[in-house]
């Protein structure tokens, strides 16, 4: 029977050419695994539903092939599926050698390309760089499916959850803080009962409270820049770095925005000195001389008192006198005495009842002067020779034809003033009562 022949042989050849078909079809891309089910849900992407594929090597040289579909493979078993791209620059593929298992590896491609024809990829290519050469061997997802689902959805607000599936496939936590994403794309881990959010931070995908502790609604959730604070990112969720830009501090009822404390400026005002800050770790504390017990700080009235009656200019002899034949006086205080100078820098010397300018041998009056006005002062050590010598005073702008100068530096002013506290002292005003000569 001729005809039933003929009938039989087309059956086969048939069965052949549709089995034929389903090979190619296996050989070009492969989906792996028995649980594939729809790429997204409701704007719910599983992960490793976008790494349930293979692709074998090139047949246009290793990694190159005569059809674009190679490099665009369809997840998803619900029909249609969604075509992804298997290869993106910069996304990482696993090589798995089929002969050399140990020499499976990760690369990931500089280039790719997909040539079309109208709406029909006709051929594509990537370019890798792998350590060993391979002979016989498939590229699969090396972040199986995390990257990719994430590379899918773009700036489309997606969330990629990753399932125990996700771990079958080799997905590790590390794999989900290394991939690439932003803002719109968060991940959810839902590999264990306790489920984690991970959201983008502006540089990778950071762990926020998982939902076993706090009841998945507790700690922080958003941080908001306050004054003097930066943060980054500025949205103030995900992993925050926070710097502190600045402060401020009320100074008498003054607000004072970034404060530096120092010991030079502002300069202290006259008869006061700068504190010093110290700084102990976190403790800070200021250094001022002390007061109450002594102390006596550079340009101070320093006033002795007694119960005497009588000064150095009621017939008391300080010390060696000399004559002065003039003294002259700046704008700043600064007097020079002209006389035959024996005396030494930071020596005591009282100018006489008669000394002309009045100034130098009356001191000032009112409000922190007392008594009769007589005054002592130290000589200073610039501006002096043998024929004169320099002290800083209250007089300013004067000149006058001098008189009698005496050493007072053994009386009982003089022998105060060798107290530590009482250095840079230029000037002493003895009040009524005081006897400078016992």
């Amino acid at each position: 029977m001729p005809g039933l022949l003929d009938v039989l042989k087309k059956i086969a050849i048939a069965m052949v050419a549709g089995a034929c078909m389903a090979a190619a079809a296996l050989s070009q891309v492969t989906l792996t695994g028995a649980k594939l089910s729809t790429a997204d849900q409701a704007g719910l992407l599983y992960a490793s539903n976008f790494g349930q594929w293979q692709v074998p090597a090139g047949n246009l040289g290793q990694y190159s092939w005569n059809n674009g579909s190679y490099c665009m493979p369809t997840v998803g078993s619900v029909y249609p599926g969604i075509t992804i791209n298997a290869f993106t620059v910069g996304t990482p593929v696993e090589i798995v050698d089929i002969d050399t298992p140990i020499h499976n590896e990760i690369v990931t491609p500089t280039a790719v390309t997909i040539s079309w024809v109208g709406t029909d990829p006709v051929s594509c290519s990537i370019s890798i760089t792998p350590v060993y050469g391979h002979n016989h061997f498939y590229f699969i997802s090396a972040t199986g499916g995390l990257q990719e689902a994430i590379n899918w959805a773009g700036t489309t607000p997606y969330q990629v959850i990753v399932t125990p599936d996700w771990s079958l496939l080799g997905g590790i936590t590390s794999t989900i803080t290394s991939a690439t994403g932003n803002a719109n794309v968060t991940i959810l881990d839902d590999r264990t009962a306790c489920s984690i959010a991970y959201l983008w931070s502006g540089s990778a995908y950071a762990a926020q409270n998982s939902s076993c502790s706090g009841g998945g609604g507790g700690g922080v959730t958003q941080i908001t820049a306050g004054n003097n604070i930066t943060i980054s990112p500025i949205g103030g969720t995900g992993v925050v770095t926070i710097n502190a830009s600045g402060s401020t501090i009320s100074v008498n009822g003054a607000t004072v925005p970034s404060p530096n404390l120092n010991h030079t400026s502002p300069a202290a005002q006259s008869g006061y000195v700068n504190g010093t800050w110290q700084v102990n770790g976190q403790q800070v504390s200021v250094e001022v001389p002390i007061s109450g017990i002594g102390s006596i700080v550079s340009g101070a009235n320093v006033v002795f008192t007694g119960d005497s009656a009588m000064v150095d200019d009621s017939g008391n002899t300080l010390g060696a006198a000399v004559t002065a034949t003039a003294a002259s006086c700046t704008s700043g205080g600064l007097c020079t005495v002209t006389a035959p100078n024996a005396f030494t820098a930071n020596q005591w010397v009282d100018f006489g009842a008669s000394f002309s300018p009045i100034c130098l041998r009356n001191g000032p009056t009112g409000n922190g002067y007392y008594g009769t006005g007589t005054q002592l002062f130290q000589v200073l050590s610039s501006g002096s020779s043998s024929s004169q010598f320099e002290i800083q005073t209250s007089c300013t702008g004067v000149s006058g034809t001098g008189g009698t100068v005496e050493d007072a530096t053994y009386f009982l002013p003089i022998v105060t003033t060798s107290m530590p506290a009482f250095a840079n002292v230029n000037a002493f005003y003895l009040r009524n009562g005081v006897d400078v000569a016992g």
